[in-house]
């Protein structure tokens, strides 16, 4: 579901203004796919209902719940900061775009399963002992500060001395055009590199 259930602990933000009045009577949490009982009015997120077998307000079973598109609405709308940084504004917008770009939220990387600020967790994959890398070319694994090396070695691939890119063995014929004397990345100006590594006269 596009709009799960996000638990302020997990999601990072805090109501500037009372917003007691639209959250889950169990979670207490805000959400934008909270329904209302048709009974007493009490309302659950979808999380939350899912746990239930009746109504915890009226103890209606099986009980009735609806969208109500004015509590979403004011949901929406309600001021809350982000607890990572120093944003504010809406929880809709805080929801669909802020929370995917803020920098600093607390990141795990998948590989060592250490927690970084999200703008920290590109660099870390270059020392990272357990980020793996997997070869287009052989299909083996290697640290990615090791992969570089790896395609220095690695037997089913070459280095294109005209352009620097790797390549398969087996494409090189397609990548040079070895009667002009140029890679199809070259700068044709100037093909005497090429030529050269394939013991091709320099014109």
């Amino acid at each position: 579901n596009e709009y799960k259930s996000y638990l302020s602990y997990m999601i990072g933000y805090d109501p500037i203004e009372d917003s007691s009045e639209y959250e889950c009577l169990i979670c207490s949490e805000l959400d934008l796919t909270t329904k209302t009982c048709t009974k007493c009015a009490i309302l659950l997120c979808e999380s939350c209902l899912d746990s239930v077998d009746c109504c915890p307000q009226c103890k209606d079973a099986p009980a009735s719940y609806i969208n109500n598109n004015f509590v979403i609405k004011q949901i929406k709308t309600i001021t809350v900061r982000c607890i990572f940084c120093e944003w504010r504004g809406d929880f809709y917008d805080f929801i669909q775009v802020h929370w995917g770009e803020c920098n600093s939220v607390p990141t795990e990387c998948t590989s060592c399963t250490q927690s970084f600020k999200r703008s920290e967790l590109s660099s870390h994959k270059y020392v990272c002992v357990e980020y793996k890398l997997r070869c287009k070319f052989c299909d083996d694994l290697t640290s990615y500060r090791e992969y570089q090396e790896h395609l220095e070695q690695c037997e089913s691939c070459t280095k294109c001395e005209a352009c620097g890119e790797f390549q398969f063995i087996s494409c090189m014929d397609l990548h040079v055009d070895q009667e002009l004397g140029w890679c199809i990345n070259h700068d044709t100006t100037d093909t005497s590199t090429i030529r050269q590594y394939f013991n091709m006269p320099i014109t």
